[in-house]
C-alpha cells in the first residue's frame, strides 16, 4: 500500500499533457483525483486549448486505475471560480477535508517571445494563469 492511497490530489491544467499525466501519476498510487481544465480556447492563445473531451479522457485514465475522480471546469485566473470548483467537489470526495489535499497546478500557457510583442494582451493572460 502507498503513502499516498486514500489521499485526494487537486490537479489543474488536467485535460491533457503535463495535468493529465500529473492526475494519472498519483492515481497509479491510490490517489483520488479532482480534475480542473477550462476546456476553452483563449482568444490570445494561439493552439487550441483542451476541451470537455479531454478532460473526460483524464478522467478515463483516472478510473482505469481503479480510482474515483471528478472532473470541473474552470479558468484558474478566477479564484472565486476556482474556489467553486473546491467547494462543489468537497461534497463529493467527502475525504477532502479530512485529509491533507496536494494541490498541483499545472494550467498555463506556452506563447513565444515574438507572440507577446504581438500580443501583449495575451501576456497579462499568461502571466494570470501561470501565477496561480
Amino acid at each position: 500500500m502507498s503513502s499516498l492511497e486514500g489521499q485526494v490530489a487537486f490537479i489543474t491544467g488536467a485535460g491533457r499533457g503535463q495535468g493529465r499525466s500529473h492526475a494519472e501519476a498519483p492515481a497509479e498510487r491510490g490517489v483520488d483525483i479532482i480534475a480542473v481544465d477550462l476546456c476553452d480556447d483563449i482568444d490570445t492563445v494561439s493552439y487550441p486549448s483542451s476541451n470537455p473531451s479531454d478532460l473526460d479522457e483524464t478522467a478515463a485514465a483516472v478510473k482505469a486505475h481503479g480510482r474515483r475522480v471528478v472532473t470541473y471546469q474552470a479558468d484558474v485566473r478566477d479564484m472565486n471560480g476556482l474556489s467553486r470548483a473546491v467547494v462543489a467537489e468537497a461534497a463529493r470526495v467527502e475525504r477532502l477535508h479530512r485529509h491533507r489535499t496536494p494541490v498541483v497546478e499545472e494550467a498555463g500557457e506556452l506563447v513565444s517571445g515574438r507572440e507577446r510583442q504581438r500580443r501583449p494582451r495575451g501576456q497579462d493572460q499568461v502571466g494570470a494563469a501561470d501565477a496561480r
